[in-house]
């Protein structure tokens, strides 16, 4: 929900990095078993697996998950962690096996469509999964990511560190947004709001990784 100057840089050079890598696997042979997977990167994905399955066991479990360097390093990584718990609940697992697993990941192939990734976006900012954003999961998200941003690199600017931690700027925040995108005026977000909301540099950004 919105981006620093650098960040839009960010965005460009990755999106030219993106378009690369798609432009690439249309020369790929889609995989029948796990679409819209790759052979190419089922094959690399089996290795990744494999390399978390230690005991080669045939399966690994949710707190692994963090072992795959794109989850690990990934802005959203608590939020997917907790969708992909929700995931195993609803399906009465407790162990994710190399199909759940592509499974798990399908909504970050940059081939997936755009629909599916505003829909799993959209869950990732609705914190108590109710169907709509509220004030307080804007605050709450921001908190969260900043929380995580800041494990991770220790060496984020104090002042935007400060802001992130004061209660009336996130409110603040979270009102402008509420303000101008909740265009109904119902007091929260919806889908289709949302959509308004995140644009296609922050789905780029976000939603895709290169397997």
């Amino acid at each position: 929900m919105g981006s620093s100057p650098s960040q839009d840089i960010q965005k460009n050079q990755k999106g030219g990095l993106d378009k690369l890598i798609k432009d690439q696997k249309k020369t790929e042979k889609q995989s029948k078993e796990f679409p819209p997977y790759t052979a190419n990167e089922i094959e690399r994905l089996r290795i990744k697996f494999g390399q978390i399955d230690k005991l080669n066991q045939g399966y690994i479990y949710i707190d692994q998950l963090t072992e795959l360097q794109e989850i690990k390093m990934h802005f959203f990584k608590d939020r997917i962690l907790y969708l992909t718990e929700q995931k195993l609940k609803d399906e009465d697992k407790n162990e994710i096996d190399f199909e759940t697993f592509t499974q798990i990941l399908i909504p970050f192939h940059p081939e997936s469509g755009k629909d599916m990734k505003y829909i799993y976006l959209f869950k990732i900012y609705d914190i108590n999964q109710d169907g709509v954003i509220t004030l307080k999961d804007i605050i709450d998200c921001q908190k969260l990511f900043y929380s995580q941003q800041h494990r991770q690199q220790l060496g984020y600017k104090y002042l935007y560190g400060s802001l992130m931690e004061n209660e009336h700027f996130l409110e603040k925040l979270a009102n402008d947004i509420m303000n101008e995108f909740d265009f109904d005026n119902s007091g929260t977000i919806d889908l289709q709001e949302f959509k308004v909301l995140v644009d296609d540099l922050d789905l780029l950004f976000r939603m895709n990784i290169n397997f």
